[in-house]
This record gives C-alpha cells, sequence and structure tokens, in this order.
C-alpha cells in the first residue's frame, strides 16, 4: 500500500511539473530560461514603400534581428521574436540598387551609389521594452530622407547654344545616411546625362531633368552645374537659394525642390510647396 502510495506521489510531481514548467507555445524551457517577446510592429506613412529593410539591437547594440520584407509579405504588421530585453529599431524603406552599404569600424552606413540619383529613402525608428512582456506592439513612422530636384532648362529656339546636349551635375554636402539616420557629411555628386523629358516648339526647348538627393547637412557646398559637352557654362548656387527661401533642412519629411533655369535671359526659379526664390546667374557662351 505505502509503495502504490509513493508511485502515485512521484507521478502526481511528474504531471504538476510538466504543466506549470511549460509555456511559450508549448516549448518546454529550463528554469534559467526566460520565453522570448512576440514583436509586433506597424509603420505609419509607408504608402510609397516598396519594400523595408529592419535591423533590431539590444541596448549593449548586440544585433537580435535583420531581416528584409515587402509590405505583402508582413502583412498589416511586422511580427518577430526577440529576447527578453531593451531594444531598439531602424527601418529603412526602399533601398535598392543605388544605395550601398559600407562600415567604418564603428558604424553601418547607407552611401549613395557613386553619382547616380538616391533611392526614394525612408527611414523610422522606435525604442522599446520587452524585460516583462511576452507580447509587445509597436508603431513606426516611416519619414522621407529624400529631396526629388525637378530641373527645368528653357532656352530659345533661335539660341546658338546646343540645349540637347546639356547635362546636369549636382554637387551635394552629404552622401547617405548612418544606419540611425543621421545624415553622413561628405561631398556627393548626382550626374544626369539623360532628360526625363524635351519639350521643342517654335519658340523654346525645354529640357527637364529629375533625380532625388540626400538632406543636406547645412546649406554650404551645394550647386548645380551645366556642362554643355565642351566646358562648364554656369553654376547655380543652390545651397544659396534654399537658404534664401528658409527650407528646412531637419524637416522629418522633406519638401521636393524645383527649379526652373532660363537660359535666354539667366534667371534661376527655385521653389518648393511653401516658397519660391529666384536668382541672376551668369551663363558662359
Amino acid at each position: 500500500m505505502h509503495e502504490k502510495k509513493s508511485i502515485f506521489l512521484w507521478l502526481l510531481i511528474c504531471l504538476l511539473t510538466g504543466l506549470f514548467g511549460s509555456s511559450c507555445k508549448g516549448k518546454i524551457y529550463e528554469e534559467r530560461d526566460e520565453c522570448p517577446c512576440l514583436l509586433k510592429i506597424g509603420f505609419e506613412n509607408s504608402k510609397n514603400i516598396d519594400c523595408y529593410r529592419i535591423w533590431i539591437f539590444d541596448e549593449e547594440e548586440n544585433l537580435l534581428k535583420q531581416e528584409m520584407f515587402t509590405p505583402s509579405e508582413a502583412g498589416e504588421l511586422y511580427e518577430t521574436t526577440i529576447p527578453r530585453c531593451i531594444f531598439k529599431v531602424y527601418v529603412w524603406g526602399n533601398v535598392g540598387d543605388n544605395t550601398l552599404f559600407s562600415y567604418n569600424g564603428t558604424s553601418s552606413m547607407l552611401k549613395q551609389n557613386r553619382s547616380s540619383s538616391l533611392d526614394r529613402l525612408y527611414f523610422g525608428n522606435a525604442k522599446g521594452s520587452c524585460l516583462k512582456r511576452e507580447v509587445l506592439s509597436l508603431q513606426v513612422e516611416m519619414c522621407k530622407q529624400y529631396a526629388t530636384v525637378e530641373l527645368n532648362i528653357s532656352c530659345s529656339a533661335k539660341s546658338s547654344m546646343n540645349v540637347k546636349q546639356l547635362t546636369a551635375h549636382t554637387i551635394t554636402n552629404s552622401i547617405g545616411y548612418y544606419l540611425n539616420g543621421n545624415t553622413i557629411e561628405g561631398t556627393g555628386a548626382i550626374y544626369t546625362a539623360t532628360p526625363s523629358s524635351l519639350d521643342e516648339t517654335e519658340d523654346n526647348i525645354v529640357l527637364s531633368f529629375e533625380y532625388n538627393m540626400a538632406r543636406p547637412v547645412s546649406f554650404n557646398g551645394i550647386s548645380i552645374e551645366l556642362n554643355d559637352g565642351i566646358k562648364d557654362i554656369l553654376a547655380v548656387d543652390m545651397g544659396k537659394l534654399l537658404k534664401n527661401g528658409n527650407y528646412d533642412i531637419k524637416k522629418r519629411n522633406l519638401n521636393d525642390i524645383k527649379v526652373n533655369l532660363n537660359l535666354s535671359t539667366g534667371i534661376c526659379l527655385i521653389s518648393c510647396k511653401e516658397w519660391e526664390e529666384t536668382d541672376d546667374v551668369d551663363i558662359v557662351m
């Protein structure tokens, strides 16, 4: 009788241990282990984003997760599991062929690929703690990190200048971004040899270029240069015009920029949503 009672108690202890020692969707963890946290992330201002790249670090900068996915793959919420910790999330949208990843020994960087137009980059970040949470939901606002520049060059159809041969060369003072969203300072260039459109009438020729530039670090060192295939014919101090127009280089979502350059009059008009600024330029014939 005593032996049967001992066996019953032993079976009862095993049963209770199995009930209370198991959790985390049926997985059995040892007492020293903790269940991971299910992290759910939603994205705001994301309608123009075709793909995402996400990095998740703990508070000691250890990489917990790095992944690439599309909106259709993620659905309404991106879900992943991470260890119980204090963490931070960096998300970049629309990283494509015009973005190069590099590492300088201390920081990861997303650099503009040579002299090409910048990708239509969006960035968002968040911090959180799941030390005491098995499930945690976050919202990440994705902010526009590029300015689309529309450059329209007009000239009289009777001009001796060969407008159709013009190329535009934009000098910038930023070359991309650190993984955490900060701008990388440096002399960059965007070379646009092929116009996006050419409108020719009996009286005028309008050549249009369109490209994306990264967020400037200041108004110094930003210019547009035109070349006729033999020599540079003019340089526009784009930084001065942006500064005079109070262009907000720290705005969370960068405004696009429109530049109208009339070679017949030597007048340059630069504008964005809130303002416009005019300046005279010297043209080398």
